[in-house]
């Protein structure tokens, strides 16, 4: 990549960057029936050799994505997707939930 280049991909970054955090500031507003997912944004990273520009992004769905992706290399895009739909499902979670809540209010042994 050219300086140029390099420059005009860091711009689109930030602007990417402000687009993702306002529309998570707007999410519940969106429509969506659940927390907005969280991200983290780590600055763009050019490779020495200025051939690969990546925009590197952390967060509870790519994170999770990227769980499923290397837990299942085998399974196509599409069955990815509704697996991770599932795993963070209200449901799903409310299940995790009431076994966490139920171990943790178990009633345990007195001691003498």
């Amino acid at each position: 990549f050219a300086d140029d280049e390099i420059e005009m991909f860091r711009a689109h970054a930030s602007v990417f960057r402000a687009y993702v955090q306002a529309s998570l500031a707007a999410w519940r507003g969106l429509g969506f029936g659940h927390d907005a997912p969280t991200y983290v944004f780590f600055p763009p990273e050019i490779s020495a050799d200025r051939t690969v520009a990546t925009l590197p992004i952390g967060g509870t769905w790519t994170l999770t994505s990227r769980a499923l992706f290397e837990r299942f290399p085998d399974y196509h895009e599409g069955k990815l997707s509704k697996l991770r739909a599932h795993l963070v499902s209200a449901e799903s979670c409310g299940i995790v939930r009431h076994r966490i809540l139920r171990q943790a209010l178990r009633p345990t042994a007195r001691m003498s």
